[in-house]
């Protein structure tokens, strides 16, 4: 059943998670209420899916697992995982209406940008939370497919 606008105000008052934590969650759901798509949060979980599987594969020696972690699979960068990386940050990228090809300098740029959106600044304690009356996200959210499909899933990897 899909949530309401009630239900979504009820469920984000009495969060007691601080506003890092929940985020992502609130963002889906924000996106869900609004319709929107979630490209860069499938990208991201195909990503999981894969790192996943290789830091523990069914038919591996247990003592083969120490050797499996995620520092050792980042300085191995298979071709699989670089793809996969590559996949999100273009649709983080569609998402968010970037060009393909900016360099990390405008990527860092555009992201404190956002960051540093009046939007953000307004909540005047680090424990934000969502009320009718004080709407953040109407002004991202105006751009069709923009600030929902990305959420907070800006796994660009510099």
């Amino acid at each position: 059943m899909p949530l309401t606008v009630a239900d979504f105000v009820h469920r984000w008052k009495i969060n007691a998670q601080s506003e890092r934590a929940s985020a992502q969650s609130q963002f889906n759901e924000i996106c869900d209420l609004l319709g929107q798509p979630h490209p860069a949060a499938d990208a991201a979980r195909s990503l999981v899916r894969l790192r996943d599987a290789w830091l523990n594969p069914p038919d591996i020696d247990p003592r083969d697992l120490p050797k499996r972690t995620l520092t050792n699979l980042y300085n191995q960068r298979p071709a699989w995982l670089s793809n996969a990386h590559q996949a999100l940050d273009q649709a983080v990228f569609a998402a968010y209406g970037w060009p393909a090809n900016l360099s990390k300098e405008e990527i860092l740029a555009r992201l404190l940008a956002l960051n540093n959106h009046p939007t953000n600044l307004e909540s005047p304690s680090p424990r934000y939370r969502w009320s009718p009356d004080r709407d953040p996200f109407v002004p991202l959210v105006s751009r069709p497919g923009s600030f929902c499909s990305a959420g907070l899933q800006t796994g660009i990897l510099l």
